[in-house]
């Protein structure tokens, strides 16, 4: 049974945010993480997000703009464009200024959003954090992170098996190449060594594996 986003917690969120029709945008939500194509970035990954938030004990784990950024932060994704993360923040930001959200909380939904790109660590806490959760599956389990290797891959199935193989070596040796893959404590101390032993994994099969990146008859 597919998995769908949490409504109850959607409304508890929607509550201390003030948001103007949550019902409406909880369901408009839902018809874009269930989008054809999907094979990742879909309601079990805002859901896993939520969980990892849930459990931190990060100062700003209690942040509703936090929170709201993450249930927004995958919302428009289409692997055609690579301005996904700006049109999902700029939704989030209209569902807030529809709202009567002050602007610098709008600002800061649209920034965390944003750093979701991945270009850079961030440097303010919120940020951090927010990051961190979304790279939380590289430190996953050995299976489950497997499962996210061939899902991504599924999501990427137009692009010729070369030139993908080329392009997703170089996203996970750009983590490899930092000082550290997370930039809080907690999530360092969490899932730093297992990232990078699943990322070493990936790459071995990026680069010389056959059948483990056969992706699509799974999905």
């Amino acid at each position: 049974m597919k998995e769908t986003l949490s409504e109850s917690r959607w409304s508890d969120l929607a509550t201390r945010l003030h948001i103007a029709d949550p019902v409406s945008v909880f369901r408009t939500l839902e018809v874009h993480y269930e989008g054809r194509g999907r094979k990742y970035h879909t309601a079990h990954h805002v859901n896993e997000c939520l969980s990892e938030l849930g459990r931190a004990r990060h100062a700003d784990a209690a942040n509703p703009l936090v929170e709201y950024a993450l249930w927004f932060h995958d919302a428009v994704y289409n692997t055609f464009s690579s301005k996904n993360e700006l049109r999902s923040a700029d939704w989030a930001a209209h569902v807030l200024e529809q709202s009567g959200t002050p602007p610098p909380s709008i600002e800061t939904v649209r920034s965390l959003i944003m750093a979701t790109r991945h270009g850079e660590k961030p440097t303010d806490p919120a940020h951090q954090l927010l990051v961190d959760v979304d790279l939380a599956i590289l430190g996953a389990d050995a299976d489950r992170f497997r499962e996210f290797e061939l899902q991504i891959r599924a999501e990427y199935w137009w692009v010729p098996t070369a030139l993908y193989r080329k392009q997703r070596c170089a996203i996970l040796q750009s983590f490899m190449m930092r000082m550290s893959i997370y930039s809080t404590h907690e999530f360092r101390e969490r899932y730093e060594r297992l990232a990078r032993n699943n990322i070493v994994w990936a790459l071995e099969q990026l680069n010389f594996g056959t059948s483990t990146f056969r992706w699509t008859a799974r999905f």
